[in-house]
């Protein structure tokens, strides 16, 4: 039987009944299809799971009892900080949802001078709520129980006063001749910086080198921003985090 997750934004206590909310109800009921006395897994990104128990069904509303308590850790030991230039139409979503899924802990959206996206502030609280949904529902499918955290959008110069320089600092430039291969391993984290569609001004890298960001290339061919990410993270995994075997 598939064992389906479900991620509570609401605190859970073992064995103390919850109720959720009409959205959520109209999921377990309509899509998932799941019945009174059949279990479900929960969790709320504090870093454990709960099975529950469905204990009774009402139009808009379900109620579970939380049974037992799970303890299980697939957090990739090494934290890795993306800042991403925002790119247009799904590419964004599509880079929070797989990086999701591959381990990372923290997403910074970044303002460039190339990024299309122009975002008042109303837009900035909606896309952050929708990325923050988007990395839930990852959550849910890949099996992890934290949540990574995603910033509100912010320009390159922001995001390099609110970073620590504690951790490795890297950036995707497709002219360095450096590669990943060649970096130094890392003592604690990582803050990679991936430019949007048109990549990073020249004045952006400047910035960037003078802060101590080191470029590096993912090889020979040019990839889509949204490639180039996950082509990025995917390498880090293999040589510093939990890809090995």
């Amino acid at each position: 039987m598939h064992n389906h997750r479900l991620f509570l934004n609401q605190r859970i206590h073992l064995n103390k009944e919850l109720k959720i909310n009409q959205k959520k109800t109209h999921y377990l009921k309509h899509v998932l299809r799941l019945k009174k006395e059949e279990k479900i897994t929960i969790f709320n990104g504090t870093g454990c799971e709960f099975i529950a128990l469905i204990i009774q069904i009402k139009r808009s509303e379900i109620t579970l009892k939380p049974v037992k308590k799970i303890y299980r850790n697939v957090e990739s030991p090494l934290y890795i900080h993306l800042a991403q230039g925002i790119s247009r139409n799904d590419r964004m979503d599509f880079v929070v949802q797989k990086s999701t899924e591959l381990g990372i802990k923290r997403i910074t959206p970044l303002l460039t001078e190339f990024s299309f996206v122009k975002l008042n502030a109303e837009t900035f609280r909606k896309k952050k709520e929708h990325w923050e949904k988007i990395s839930q529902s990852a959550c849910e499918q890949c099996g992890r129980n934290e949540i990574p955290l995603i910033e509100n959008p912010i320009t390159m110069k922001s995001f390099f006063n609110n970073i620590s320089n504690e951790n490795s600092l890297l950036m995707l430039e497709p002219d360095s001749k450096r590669t990943l291969e060649k970096t130094e391993k890392p003592k604690k984290g990582i803050n990679l910086l991936i430019g949007p569609e048109g990549g990073f001004s020249k004045k952006e890298i400047q910035s960037a080198r003078e802060f101590g960001f080191i470029g590096i290339s993912l090889g020979p061919r040019i990839l889509r921003t949204e490639t180039a990410s996950l082509a990025a993270i995917s390498i880090i995994q293999a040589e510093w985090g939990d890809f090995k075997t």
